[in-house]
């Protein structure tokens, strides 16, 4: 990526102090307001470099932090339907991580972003269903 060191510094800042919160809380709900920042932050950076590869991450981690919400505040109305995934939260900071390293590293980071749209498609109905059916059927999944 053609992100400027200094922006990139900063970046990398903001991503460790969100990955630090979430390992700190216990509750869902602020795992993933300090899962939102690390969107968030990107935005404020986007103003200044139009990188695409920026550009996607943040749409990325958009989309997902939306659906994972959606789940996440259906949950704490009472709807127990469908289960977030054992690890889920393990999961996502171990993305982020991930997600964090590549960027300093100025490595490709789709496969990465993968990682977060599988599973936050898992919180979703459809995503949900279809991972239990695979499981029933023997078929391997992550």
């Amino acid at each position: 990526m053609k992100i400027p060191e200094e922006f990139k510094k900063y970046m990398l800042k903001d991503f460790d102090f969100s990955i630090k919160k979430m390992k700190e809380e216990k509750d869902a709900n602020r795992k993933l307001y300090f899962f939102s920042a690390s969107f968030a932050s990107l935005e404020r950076y986007m103003r200044y470099s139009l990188e695409p590869q920026l550009l996607l991450i943040h749409a990325v981690l958009n989309i997902c932090y939306g659906t994972i919400n959606n789940r996440v505040n259906a949950i704490s109305r009472g709807d127990v339907t469908i289960e977030m995934p054992s690890d889920f939260f393990e999961r996502l900071i171990e993305y982020l991580t991930e997600l964090r390293d590549e960027i300093a590293e100025d490595k490709d980071t789709y496969t990465t972003l993968e990682k977060f749209v599988y599973l936050s498609y898992q919180t979703t109905g459809a995503g949900y269903y279809t991972k239990n059916l695979l499981e029933s059927s023997g078929e391997a999944i992550e």
